[in-house]
């Protein structure tokens, strides 16, 4: 006869244990039993994966003994990036289980651990009998939804109960729309309802940011099905954008000097001023063109006026400026920027405030002498784009989330790296977006001040009378923070009170200049800092660089020409053997026929995780640091580039300019 002891002993305890896990806390304690019966216990070895991502969603998991990470794995980009660290006590599984979908994370065990499972029908059989756990279920349902809602703009909506207004939709280029399968609805106090099949669908989202500029976008979720039935609907409703209209959207806007005397501003005002007309002209067409900076140069018989639109100089548009006004146009710029005039022998720096339209921007200007007269270069920072959504930035979904949680950490020291003109600060102050909350002290010490953030406690360092990085920063840690940015980490001193203060509980964030993200660790060490100090502060590091954006208008699908596919190939961008089509840059009126509109992040992500940090202690070389972060959460910018030409984002050209002589 079999003693039935062993299996009441184990009930028991499986309805202790039950007991204390979220989903049958508040389950009467009689009903435990019948539920323990009912539950799988499965012994799992270290290392072994539980599910995949992509799996079905048939069973949830509650961890009986042991530990897993759940685990975000692309293997197109290279990640593998941990999530979070499940224990004891902690259930998974449950979404997909209860919404019937695949599952969205890979689960692995790290230690040998068991865990109890409940299949769907188990589950629906212990709802239906004891609806306390049916009420939990409903809890943590609502508060993952509600996260996904956040996450995602808001929850799918139905499309015909909205207002729509065909005007609306003849201002965007209808190919755009079709593309991204988007519907722009209507514009109230400034704010345009945008449908959109896919919430996900960042860069189409952007596009339309591009065109409608000074409008507010608001995305909502729909079905694919509401959106085909829509359109079928109104298409009588939807001729293409009239060429009047276009015409109109390209009228230069006037422009304000905020940072202008009120009383010389005034004293111009109906004289007919040429010069400053001309500057403002200059001005006014640099926002329309969407230009980062205006270049003025005097030459033997002109000023030749240039501006840097998607990275690329090109010449102004119309006849060239007369030399004669070389000098009225730099002693304009000059007052406005409050600038010494009478000297015309020695660099100057300043920055203007002006309004264009109903947008403000910061100019910051140089003057540097030349053999021809003063040389301005102009950089243009629009004030209301200064923090922009790291989605805009960084498009590959996997990736952004591992950049979120990196800045999203509540100490230690993230670094971003990259050459000068890559969008280092943009992405710093992306990360500073993260984390401005009413309950975070945020200061940053930055040379000089881009942007001027509110709720955040910015100075800029004046090195001549000891303003610096490091004496700043010093003074910072007094101040109570909890997120520091440092401009740019230069010198010794500066990266030791840095690492000192990602040690001490605060999230230090800061630029570097560095080839690549491993190399960030050896740029470090020749500064003289200490590895353990390195390798206990560091987060993690973001590399990156700049690449010209295809004009969704005009691109086209085109295999690559042979030589093309074999340098791609060479830099194992691309795979061999590599069958497919990419995108080649044809040229319309949207994009001035360059075949771009605007400037996309290439990124290299690195996490430290332990075995990288142990790696850095033990003084390891470039190669195995290499070697041992691609077992782990590490983005190689190859993969991130193979990301951006497969999905029609940038060209091969744009591409092999950045990868030429780098490592893999």
């Amino acid at each position: 006869m079999v003693s039935l002891q062993p299996m009441a002993e184990a009930l028991d305890e499986i309805s202790q244990f039950l007991a204390n896990v979220s989903l049958f806390r508040n389950v009467k304690p009689e009903y435990l039993p019948s539920i323990a019966k009912r539950l799988e216990e499965r012994v799992f070895a270290r290392d072994t994966v539980v599910f995949e991502e992509g799996d079905e969603g048939d069973a949830l998991f509650l961890i009986k003994a042991g530990a897993a990470s759940v685990l975000l794995i692309d293997p197109v980009i290279g990640l593998k990036y941990e999530l979070a660290r499940l224990r004891t006590g902690q259930v998974f599984g449950e979404m997909a289980l209860l919404g019937r979908k695949r599952r969205s994370a890979t689960v692995r065990t790290t230690e040998p651990t068991s865990c109890l499972v409940l299949d769907r029908n188990t589950l629906l059989m212990i709802v239906e009998r004891v609806p306390q756990v049916g009420l939990a279920i409903a809890e943590v349902l609502a508060e993952r939804v509600e996260q996904l809602n956040k996450e995602r703009g808001q929850a799918q909506v139905q499309l015909e109960e909205l207002a729509f207004d065909p005007g609306v939709y003849r201002m965007i280029p209808p190919k755009i729309l079709e593309r991204h399968r988007m519907i722009p609805l209507n514009v109230k106090n400034g704010v345009l309802t945008l449908a959109c099949v896919d919430l996900e669908d960042l860069a189409g989202i952007d596009e339309v940011r591009r065109i409608l500029r000074g409008l507010e976008i608001h995305p909502i979720g729909v079905r694919e099905s509401d959106y085909s039935t829509f359109l079928k609907k109104h298409a009588a409703n939807l001729p293409p954008p009239e060429a009047s209209q276009r015409k109109t959207a390209a009228k230069l806007q006037s422009v304000s000097w905020l940072s202008e005397d009120a009383k010389n501003q005034k004293a111009l005002e109906g004289k007919g001023d040429e010069v400053k007309m001309l500057v403002d002209m200059i001005i006014a067409q640099a926002v329309d063109l969407e230009a980062s900076d205006i270049h003025l140069e005097p030459e033997l018989d002109y000023v030749n006026v240039r501006y840097r639109v998607s990275g690329a100089l090109m010449k102004r548009p119309g006849p060239p400026i007369p030399k004669p006004y070389a000098r009225p146009l730099a002693s304009r710029i000059k007052v406005l920027a409050d600038l010494d005039i009478s000297e015309r022998r020695r660099p100057q720096d300043g920055r203007i405030t002006c309004r264009v339209g109903d947008r403000q921007y910061d100019l910051r200007v140089s003057c540097m002498p030349t053999q021809e007269g003063e040389k301005i270069v102009m950089r243009l920072l629009e004030t209301a784009a200064a923090v922009q959504p790291l989605e805009k930035l960084v498009l590959a979904e996997k990736v952004c989330r591992v950049v979120h949680q990196m800045v999203s950490r509540p100490y230690g020291i993230v670094f971003v790296t990259g050459p000068t003109g890559s969008g280092k600060t943009t992405t710093l102050y992306s990360a500073l977006g993260v984390r401005r909350r009413e309950d975070t002290n945020i200061v940053t010490v930055e040379d000089p001040v881009e942007y001027n953030l509110p709720g955040i406690t910015q100075v800029s360092v004046h090195p001549d009378i000891g303003v610096t990085f490091a004496s700043v920063l010093r003074s910072f840690l007094r101040q109570d923070p909890n997120v520091i940015l440092v401009g740019e980490t230069r010198d010794q001193e500066t990266g030791k009170i840095a690492l000192e203060a990602g040690l001490t509980g605060h999230l230090v964030l800061t630029s570097l200049h560095t080839n690549d993200a491993i190399g960030t660790i050896q740029r470090l060490r020749e500064m003289k800092l200490e590895n353990y100090a390195i390798a206990s502060a560091l987060v993690g590091v973001i590399s990156q660089r700049l690449v010209r954006r295809l004009c969704p208008v005009c691109a086209q699908d085109a295999p690559p020409s042979p030589h093309v596919l074999e340098q791609l190939q060479l830099a194992e961008v691309l795979p061999r053997p590599f069958n497919g089509t990419l995108k080649r840059a044809r040229g319309c009126e949207t994009c001035a026929n360059t075949g771009y509109r605007g400037r996309v992040g290439v990124y290299e992500i690195l996490v430290a995780d332990d075995e990288l940090r142990q790696e850095i202690i033990r003084d390891s070389d470039h190669l195995r640091l290499r070697e041992v972060a691609q077992r782990g959460a590490f983005v190689p910018m190859v993969r991130y580039s193979n990301y951006l030409l497969t999905h029609g984002i940038t060209t091969p050209e744009e591409v092999l300019a950045i990868h030429a002589g780098r490592p893999a």
